[in-house]
């Protein structure tokens, strides 16, 4: 018994001694070669994998109308938005640099303190070799601008003895020294402005032309209503993001991969419709009666839209669109249809409304504002801004019930019921038979629910031109955005000035011993002392 007993204790103290050692070994082992990390060890004892480093992209635009600017709600642009959309769906934390010019731009993609530039202009000639050109956009114009009621310029013999004013560009002096070898007389003056303040200098009188790159001038035209092309000085030139030649392969396989899918699925298109689409359908006779109208009528009524529109939750620039484009800001407007007052209510409407007065201007503005927002709670939660408002607006004229209709048609022809750029392409089927018969609620002028959008978008975009948005407005904007906000990735925005100081800055001194023993003092970025 007592040998047995023995035998088990010796082969216990075995074992243990055997274990002891192993994992010392392997301790030991660990210390030799490498030492767990804190983050590795801690997301091991927890059962959660190691967190891993999210990359970042720099990338360097310019302020412009098409690129990027400070909208009222923060961060916007056209090229801003897909820049925004690819980092996102990347797993980018983006870095956003704003360079001063085209010239501060090229020079950091040289220096490679960017991996990605929207210069928002075509590829200057010189450039050419310095850049790779991808996600082509679109193709542009370059525009010659003229004054209207002066005399059209047809060919650039036309121009010589005129005064041409010209943004100070590299793409611009190279088209000019191009163009100045077949008409030495031609003379442009070169200046340090942007697009919009020149077009201006066109409508008011100031000089007789200027040029400008037609996605630039397709926003401004509706302003400055005195202005018109002449004709396009060169051919269509590509509008496209540029990297480097010495390039992340994988970066530009993810924006080839990135614009092929936004153009297959619609979104490409869809934020064409969003930047520029009202603008290309703009009638800039319409425009110049619009602002005769902003002056004359809106200050009678102002205090009371703004009123009312903060009562329902709207802009008060959108509410007063909405009363022009019913009434002109008319309050005893009628119609042969019977539709009367500020928002052209119907009898019927009006009584759903518990308005007893439709000429009453409180009232109308009262019942427009409630049965818009009535139209907009009615859209599914699939739906978001802006195409929500949009579709509303177009319920608001056609009605409810022809709006679905034509979704279903928008549905059945593989494009999305919920973008507003695929609908209104939809929606003057509903005048057609072979459409309308198929439909719950038959036929319907479907080409002015789309017009009447349209010009609604376009006198919101002139209110906001003619009233910027206060601090106030802009502060309630963006905390609406922050609230609806989930799981975003990080964006950085700063000027191209302060990204070279910080650099400067960030930079720290490091003493070495060279080989007779004496210290010298070089400077390191911090990435590089992370190597040493």
């Amino acid at each position: 018994m007592h040998t047995r007993l023995n035998y088990i204790l010796r082969r216990i103290c075995a074992l243990t001694l055997m274990t002891i050692l192993m994992v010392t070994a392997l301790v030991s082992g660990c210390s030799e070669n490498e030492q767990i990390p804190a983050d590795a060890a801690n997301a091991s004892s927890s059962g959660l994998p190691a967190p891993t480093e999210i990359p970042t992209l720099t990338a360097i635009t310019v302020i412009s109308e098409t690129t990027y600017f400070e909208g009222p709600k923060g961060a916007d642009g056209f090229e801003y938005t897909l820049l925004e959309k690819f980092s996102r769906e990347h797993g980018y934390d983006l870095n956003l640099i704003i360079a001063d010019d085209e010239v501060d731009l090229y020079d950091a993609m040289m220096k490679g303190q960017a991996d990605i530039a929207l210069p928002g202009l075509p590829i200057p000639f010189s450039r050419q070799n310095d850049v790779l050109p991808v996600a082509h956009i679109f193709d542009v114009t370059t525009q010659l601008i003229y004054r209207r009621g002066s005399s059209r310029p047809r060919a650039f013999d036309d121009l010589i003895g005129t005064k041409i004013v010209v943004r100070d560009t590299e793409q611009y002096r190279q088209k000019y020294a191009f163009l100045k070898e077949h008409y030495p007389e031609l003379n442009w003056q070169f200046v340090d402005k942007p697009f919009e303040e020149l077009v201006k200098q066109v409508h008011d009188g100031a000089i007789d032309h200027t040029l400008v790159d037609s996605h630039h001038y397709l926003g401004l035209r509706a302003i400055y209503t005195r202005t018109k092309v002449a004709f396009d000085i060169y051919y269509p030139e590509s509008l496209s993001w540029l990297i480097p030649p010495t390039h992340d392969e994988k970066l530009a396989e993810d924006l080839d991969i990135f614009f092929e899918a936004i153009k297959s699925d619609g979104t490409l298109n869809h934020l064409n419709e969003r930047f520029f689409g009202h603008a290309d359908d703009a009638n800039p006779i319409g425009s110049l009666t619009f602002f005769r109208r902003v002056e004359r009528r809106l200050p009678r009524y102002q205090d009371l839209i703004e009123q009312i529109a903060t009562e329902h939750s709207m802009d008060w620039r959108l509410l007063a669109a909405v009363a022009y484009q019913e009434s002109h800001w008319n309050p005893r407007a009628r119609s042969q249809t019977g539709v009367r007052g500020m928002m052209m209510l119907t009898l019927g409407t009006a009584r759903d409304l518990g308005i007893e007065n439709r000429l009453d201007v409180a009232s109308s503005l009262r019942g427009g504002a409630t049965y818009f927002n009535k139209m907009r709670k009615r859209l599914p939660n699939t739906i978001k801004e802006p195409d929500r408002s949009w579709l509303a607006l177009a319920a608001y004229n056609v009605g409810f019930g022809h709006l679905i209709d034509a979704r279903t048609i928008t549905e059945f022809h593989g494009a999305d019921p919920n973008r507003w750029a695929d609908v209104k392409r939809y929606l003057p089927l509903l005048e057609k038979k072979q459409w309308h018969r198929f439909t719950r609620h038959g036929h319907a002028r479907g080409r002015e629910p789309v017009r009447y959008v349209q010009n609604i978008r376009h006198f919101s975009d002139l209110l906001e031109w003619r009233f910027p948005y206060s601090d106030a407005e802009q502060a309630a904007f963006r905390q609406n955005l922050d609230k609806n906000r989930v799981n975003e990735r990080s964006i950085n925005i700063e000027s191209y000035e302060d990204s070279v100081i910080q650099k400067a800055e960030s930079e720290e001194p490091v003493v070495e011993k060279t080989a007779d023993n004496k210290l010298t003092l070089n400077i390191r970025a911090p990435n590089t002392l992370k190597a040493a």
